[in-house]
């Protein structure tokens, strides 16, 4: 009997102690999370207070967007306002007990989460910092092995302010990130609603997104980090003022792909349809693929154009420039596998491949990549579509300067270039008219 007690009281004191020691690393955590954060130039995320308990601990943190550091010297602003603050309180509950979130569990942390507006949005919507704690939440629990499991819920909503109606649905979120940079998120926004005074009338409809990511180059949370795997996201509807102008069924898909450190990547916008100002046009597509990344060069990529080795355009572009070998040194590839759209008059479709062969290209003279690109694009479209359009005029000048050529009722071109060499429906052009 007394074994059973000596070791319960072992275990109650281990329960007793290990909070506070928990407590600790999750602060270490916290602070290492702010800092990865702020490589960004753009962005500072400060811990401005940290109360740890041994059972909870409590993190003010200030996020501040420094716009400036984007703007070339010298150059006025075009933004409103060069930066501005978001302020949270996170409040966390210490393991290996969890009860928070998603129930009793185990692990690190529990975390909630409550975002405070900025000043200049308080100054108009005095009760902002109230209803978004009533209306948003943002729970996290952090596994033994780092993993984080989260979920965000906007609560449906609607305010009003000189005449301005504005009704947002409601939206969850859920995401999965793993200590080894594997996430997923999924989740829907029910959509909003926006009136004015003026009577202008804006309904965006559903949204759904989902993502299923992997971590290929750089620290985990680092903002110039890269990510491959999907991502799709689906809004069913955009209606401007009771429909003057109609949007339905608006898909994005994303695909990033890494096999031997080669980095490919393609993106579609599909639209079903789009009516507006009498017109309509259904199954608009835009079909982008890029092939021949290397993962370190887009790495360096992200860096610069991010502003993170130098916040100076100018300089950027320096790097951008010196790097010129290194990015074609794969002979990258673009294509436009579909550019298209079904009209009234018929189906409108183009397409074009670019390569460039990397060892043709010398840095030091740029018209060196002319020859180094090998190009293909055509076009097909109806020409009662052009007539709609109001451009009937216009068709057959440039049907006798050779830009489009007529085969029986569709207007056509054909493009190609190599070896500094360009055809135009199987006509020379002369180079110089790229320049004019």
């Amino acid at each position: 009997m007394k074994k059973i007690i000596i070791v319960l009281a072992i275990l109650v004191a281990i329960a007793g102690i290990t909070p506070s020691f928990i407590g600790s690393k999750v602060e270490d955590k916290m602070r290492e999370l702010a800092e990865i954060s702020s490589e960004h130039p753009m962005i500072n995320l400060e811990i401005t207070d940290y109360q740890k308990g041994w059972f909870r601990s409590t993190a003010k943190m200030s996020m501040k967007l420094d716009f400036s550091t984007m703007i070339p010297a010298g150059q006025a602003s075009p933004m409103p306002m060069e930066s501005f603050s978001i302020d949270f309180t996170q409040e966390m509950q210490h393991g290996p007990i969890l009860t928070d979130v998603s129930g009793f569990g185990f692990g690190l942390v529990d975390s909630i989460a409550y975002i405070h507006a900025p000043e200049v949005v308080k100054k108009e919507l005095p009760n902002i910092d109230a209803d978004l704690k009533e209306k948003l939440e943002m729970m996290s629990r952090m596994a033994f092995d780092g993993s984080i499991s989260s979920t965000y819920i906007l609560h449906p909503f609607e305010f009003s302010k000189d005449g301005d109606n504005i009704s947002v649905m409601g939206a969850e979120f859920g995401g999965d990130m793993t200590s080894k940079g594997d996430y997923l998120v999924n989740g829907t926004w029910g959509g909003m609603t926006v009136a004015t005074a003026k009577g202008e009338h804006v309904e965006i409809g559903k949204l759904t997104l989902d993502a299923d990511q992997q971590l290929v180059k750089g620290k985990l949370y680092s903002p110039y980090a890269l990510y491959a795997g999907d991502l799709s996201m689906n809004l069913e509807q955009v209606v401007i003022n009771k429909g003057l102008a109609t949007l339905t069924d608006f898909d994005i898909y994303s695909d990033v792909k890494v096999n031997d450190d080669m980095l490919s990547f393609g993106v579609v916008f599909k639209l079903k349809q789009l009516d507006g100002m009498g017109m309509s046009f259904q199954d608009i597509v835009y079909d982008l693929a890029m092939e021949g990344l290397d993962v370190e060069t887009m790495e360096e990529l992200n860096k610069i154009t991010m502003g993170m080795t130098d916040p100076n355009p100018e300089a950027q572009l320096q790097k951008l420039q010196a790097m010129l070998p290194q990015i074609l040194a794969n002979n990258p590839s673009l294509k436009i596998n579909k550019l298209g759209m079904t009209t009234a008059q018929g189906d409108i479709d183009t397409n074009m491949v670019i390569s460039i062969d990397g060892s043709l290209v010398d840095i030091n003279n740029p018209m060196s990549i002319v020859a180094a690109i090998d190009a293909t694009a055509n076009g097909v479209a109806p020409e009662a579509f052009f007539t709609a359009m109001g451009l009937g005029a216009s068709i057959e000048p440039i049907i006798q300067q050779g830009i489009v050529v007529r085969d029986a009722d569709q207007l056509k071109f054909n493009f190609t270039m190599k070896d500094s060499q360009m055809l135009l429906n199987g006509n020379p052009v002369p180079l110089g008219a790229l320049m004019q």
